[in-house]
């Protein structure tokens, strides 16, 4: 259960919806979005091949890199929980097998007493619910405890890194719910991805940097492929305001490997700008004018590596839409294994960049 828990940000959401937009298409159209479709599919196809490739290459060539040394308060407090939680919950394991062991120890006296002590129907019955009662009472009061319990680690988890990833710089009224999600349309909004289906988020974090409000959340977007689904965007997401006043959306978006999936809807954009690190999707010639060379050098700064896999921005209607794409070893919490420090200093610098970024996007 803690193991659905700790990834539950690709899981279907019950409370999802579809978006369902209610227009009857042109066969122009349905053309438009039967290419589109394909295209996606296609990349998608291409994505999902790669990536297993790659992992594969890399479980045969890849040496392991010693953990960096973990040098924050914050981080060894986290390291001292985590070990304790997880203490609890293999000896809640271990009690969970007992009690059921000492349940079918109960059915299986009610089987030989019925045959060799004359045990009466009555008191079979009693002891089959007796044993079924004991189990079922201990997993509902077990459950109780360790919900409880993995709620507060999760809280724990976002406190303490996020203290540890605003140490040093200057984020005014920084809160974060480790619980709360984003709306869909919230991410919707970023106008990056095609076909959205899913929309799993958890620790929506709101601050200001320089008196501009920014909210920022883990978050994952999937798309349907193949009966099952497939996430286009996992990662750190963001939105801001920003002075960007054109009419069409400007895309602004950096390459990474064979497990980054680039912008998927921009159909309706011209590929202003691309070299072999980034590519710009704009309509407006006078997106430079927001997204000048300074921009441009601040961006470049996030490079794509072992755990920051891509990273998109997209400008319309005087806000700001970013996600930094991460690997699982940041988007997955830690538990059978020590916390990892390189992700956490990864996200601490790319953050920073980030902001930077929004900062003169905002000038």
């Amino acid at each position: 259960m803690l193991v659905n828990e700790e990834k539950n940000i690709n899981e279907v959401e019950d409370n999802n919806q579809e978006a369902v937009v209610d227009n009857t298409p042109t066969s122009s159209e349905v053309d438009e979005d039967t290419n589109r479709n394909d295209k996606i599919t296609d990349q998608l196809s291409e994505t999902v091949s790669e990536d297993f490739k790659v992992k594969e290459e890399k479980d045969e060539v890849e040496e392991e890199e010693p953990p960096l040394p973990i040098d924050s308060d914050f981080l060894i407090e986290f390291e001292n929980y985590r070990k304790k939680f997880l203490k609890f919950y293999k000896i809640q394991r271990y009690l969970q097998w007992g009690v059921a062991a000492i349940a079918l120890v109960i059915v299986i006296l009610a089987w030989i007493g019925a045959g060799f002590w004359g045990f009466g129907l009555p008191v079979i019955i009693s002891m089959i619910v007796s044993s079924l009662g004991i189990f079922i009472v201990y997993s509902i009061i077990m459950r109780v405890i360790l919900n409880k319990k993995m709620k507060k680690y999760f809280v724990t988890y976002y406190d303490l890194t996020y203290k540890y990833i605003t140490e040093g710089y200057t984020y005014d009224d920084f809160q974060v719910d480790a619980h709360k999600k984003i709306e869909n349309v919230d991410f919707l909004e970023s106008d990056v991805y095609q076909n959205i289906v899913n929309v799993g988020s958890r620790a929506l974090a709101s601050f200001k940097y320089d008196d501009l409000p920014i909210f920022m959340c883990d978050a994952a977007g999937s798309v349907k492929y193949e009966k099952r689904l497939i996430p286009v965007f996992v990662g750190k997401y963001f939105r801001a305001p920003a002075s960007y006043d054109l009419e069409s959306k400007t895309i602004i978006y950096l390459k990474g490997d064979a497990r980054a999936i680039p912008p998927t809807k921009v159909d309706d954009l011209n590929v202003s700008y691309e070299d072999e690190r980034m590519i710009i999707y704009s309509s407006d010639k006078n997106y430079q004018k927001f997204f000048n060379t300074k921009c441009k050098k601040t961006f470049l700064e996030l490079k794509p590596n072992k755990d920051l896999i891509d990273a998109f921005v997209c400008l319309k209607n005087g806000k700001l839409y970013a996600g930094l794409g991460y690997d699982d070893s940041l988007m997955v919490l830690p538990l059978q294994n020590p916390i990892e420090v390189r992700p956490l200093k990864q996200f601490k610098h790319d953050i920073d960049v980030m902001l930077r970024l929004i900062r003169l996007l905002n000038k």
